[in-house]
């Protein structure tokens, strides 16, 4: 039968493995080594051990995992598959044993938008040379940024004749023929801010 004294004292074996093989990981990556791989591997493994410990609640000496109920087998097979990556320089090296380790789990965003976002800009005056853009191009991804002319071909960015740059959200164009009455300015773009 699993006590909570076992399971804390399991615990915290578990955190103390965790946070060196951590710190192993760390060390051989700063030195551009490839055996931070194994580590990093192994140190994912313990990760998932110390949450899947944890998460057990004990409620009169029967051990819960949200509301399954866990055998003494499952849990003991746990605590044999840490053993398995314990080393004695874990009581050794380092100062784990006191390690009070919070999780953060940060959160996260798309990066786009799940469509694409496309806008049309009607030229109202021949001879057209810039205009201010409708959207603000700090809030997109300019390697997505697609421009063209009355569905021709897409028009290159930053070419000196034979294209267009932006600069302070105003659109300079410098394409080979000029924006004249009735033509229309295609842009699509995926938006990674402004959301």
């Amino acid at each position: 039968m699993i006590t909570q004294a076992y399971l804390d004292y399991e615990i915290a074996l578990v955190r103390k493995t965790f946070m060196y093989y951590t710190d192993r990981l760390y060390n051989y990556l700063t030195i551009g080594s490839d055996k931070y791989q194994q580590w990093y591997r192994d140190s994912l493994q313990l990760y998932f051990l110390m949450m899947l410990e944890e998460s057990v609640i004990l409620i009169d000496r029967v051990s819960y995992i949200g509301y399954y109920e866990m055998t003494d087998d499952v849990l003991r097979s746990t605590f044999d598959r840490i053993r398995e990556y314990y080393r004695t320089e874990v009581e050794t090296v380092g100062e784990y044993g006191d390690s009070n380790i919070t999780i953060i789990v940060p959160t996260t965003r798309d990066l786009y938008l799940v469509d694409w976002k496309e806008v049309t800009i009607d030229i109202v005056e021949d001879n057209t040379l810039s205009f201010t853009l409708p959207f603000l191009i700090s809030n997109i991804d300019p390697e997505t940024l697609i421009v063209n002319v009355d569905d021709s071909d897409p028009i290159p960015c930053n070419v000196e004749l034979d294209g267009y740059h932006i600069t302070n959200n105003i659109f300079y164009w410098h394409h080979y023929f000029d924006l004249n009455i009735g033509n229309r300015v295609y842009f699509k773009y995926k938006q990674i801010a402004g959301l």
